[in-house]
Parts: C-alpha cells; structure tokens; sequence
C-alpha cells in the first residue's frame, strides 16, 4: 500500500492576489510614509500652482532606532573608524526592567 500526502496550501489564491497587492503597495511607500507617485508628482513642487502639497511636520524621535544607531557607533570605536559593516544587522529587541516587587510584611506585621 502506498501513502501520497499532498500539502494544503499555505495560502488561498484570493490570500495570495492580497499579500502581492500589498507587497506592491509597500514599494510604492516612501520613508515618509506617503505614496512615491504623488510624493515625486511635479505638481507637488511648492513653486508649481497646484492643489497638491506636502507638509513636514515636527520631527519625533525613533527610539528603538537612536538605539540601533548607538550601537552601531560603539562597534565602529570598538573595530576601528575602517570596520566593515557590509551585511551587519543591529537587532534591536523591546527591553523593561523587571517590576519592582513591594516588600512582603511578616505575619505580625
């Protein structure tokens, strides 16, 4: 007797149309969080008379970001000003300190 186990797909085709929209979506994404197209459109230029503008607003700190970056800067003096950082990855991992726990009274206290 001979078994065939066939693997169930790990995505539908409908799942799949998604998850490529979506991945061509995020190309389009500039690091500003706004669509290429309209973000490089020539209307955009503040000295075009046109109704499509872009705002900055204040800057806000990235800090899991500032973090990467310091440790990037501590391997860079720890390696030499010439460290190779070609395909280094800074993982930065979510950190609390543990709950300070209250302190447990006696039973006559």
């Amino acid at each position: 007797m001979r078994t065939i186990t066939r693997a169930e797909p790990e995505f539908t085709d409908q799942e799949r149309g998604l998850l490529l929209a979506y991945a061509r979506y995020e190309r389009n994404i500039g690091p500003h969080g706004q669509l290429l197209t309209e973000a490089m459109d020539p209307s955009a230029d503040p000295n075009v008379p046109s109704p499509l503008r872009f705002i900055a607003g204040e800057p806000v700190r990235d800090w899991a970001e500032h973090a990467r970056q310091v440790r990037i800067e501590k391997y860079q003096k720890e390696n030499g000003e010439h460290a190779d950082l070609r395909g280094l990855i800074f993982p930065v991992e979510k950190w609390q300190p543990p709950a300070k726990t209250p302190p447990v009274r006696g039973a006559h206290g």
